[in-house]
């Protein structure tokens, strides 16, 4: 279903045609195939395994592991509320990278019939399983425990991801190179989003004094633990443009095209919108350089790379440009 759709948004057409349905069956079968000398298949077949057993093994092992120490270590530093995050999240980007190792695993079975879905597949594998190993890094260093035990899954995943890009699917250094920089934009994005998720914990108990000061307002026991509003917003668009961001990745890869290059100006600028007044304000607070900074630095590099068409076109050479 993910996969559908990705490749739906991007015109990576999956399903035969009208005119390929009336070809017979060994023109029909070569159409549904990849090209070899596009794609390394012998290398994307071992790329797939390796995925498998990060996604499906370490990721688990990982997860049974430190699950416990991590919500310990958040509640240590962390107002009554926080933990609920973590509680919540760690165990969704724990099936991330699960159903990303199922994935690599399907994979295995497209390219031994270079069927054209295996290599598409096998790359947003590799993004999905990037994202969530990183994330879950991010618990381990709030509470300071470091190194943070989830980096034996993240080393091996960016550099399975240069590899697939750059010798499975075969993508320029350009491509590569842009796509990192998409993808970096995409988990920082969705870290943002997490943060202000808890920073609307943190908050909470706010509608207390609104109690005290109204009392015929008769606003339900439950919202008194809502926090900032503004949070909430923040929380939205830092999430809804790491998603895009992780389309533009798979694009970049692929097939990128000019709704690529829109979709990346739009991402940018929603993430601009909050994270600069946003890093501002908690770099102000902490004294140093807060890592809600991160993904508006990184926007600000993807913009320069997509604003004007012709550095998109040299960086990429999209489809229908």
């Amino acid at each position: 279903m993910i996969y559908i759709f990705i490749t739906n948004i991007f015109g990576i057409n999956i399903r035969m045609t009208e005119s390929v349905k009336n070809l017979d069956n060994d023109t029909v079968k070569s159409v549904k195939q990849y090209d070899p000398d596009a794609v390394n298949t012998k290398l994307g077949i071992i790329m797939a395994l390796i995925m498998a057993f990060m996604g499906i093994f370490l990721a688990s092992y990982l997860f049974l592991t430190y699950y416990e120490m991590y919500i310990r270590g958040e509640m240590a530093i962390c107002p009554v509320g926080c933990e609920y995050v973590i509680s919540w999240f760690m165990p969704l980007e724990n099936d991330i990278s699960f159903l990303a190792g199922m994935m690599a695993f399907m994979t295995i079975f497209g390219f031994k019939k270079k069927q054209q879905w295996a290599p598409n597949m096998l790359v947003i594998t590799t993004i999905m399983l990037l994202q969530s190993a990183f994330w879950q890094m991010i618990p381990s260093m709030d509470a300071g425990i470091m190194p943070p035990a989830y980096l034996i899954l993240f080393v091996p995943a960016l550099i399975s991801y240069v590899i697939v890009a750059k010798y499975v699917v075969k993508a320029s250094w350009s491509r590569v190179i842009v796509s990192m920089f998409t993808g970096m934009a995409m988990i920082t994005a969705i870290i943002n989003g997490t943060s202000s998720l808890n920073m609307f914990m943190k908050t909470g108990g706010t509608i207390s004094s609104d109690k005290l000061a109204f009392p015929d307002l008769n606003i339900p026991a439950h919202l008194d633990t809502l926090g900032d509003p503004m949070f909430q917003i923040t929380m939205r668009l830092n999430w809804i443009p790491g998603i895009i961001f992780g389309l533009i990745t798979f694009s970049v890869l692929m097939k990128p095209r000019e709704i690529t290059r829109l979709l990346a100006i739009a991402a940018s600028i929603m993430v601009l919108i909050t994270g600069i007044p946003m890093s501002v304000i908690f770099t102000i607070q902490k004294g140093e350089l807060s890592m809600m900074s991160y993904a508006p630095m990184i926007v600000t590099v993807i913009l320069a790379m997509v604003l004007k068409p012709s550095v998109w076109k040299k960086l990429v050479d999209p489809i229908d440009m």
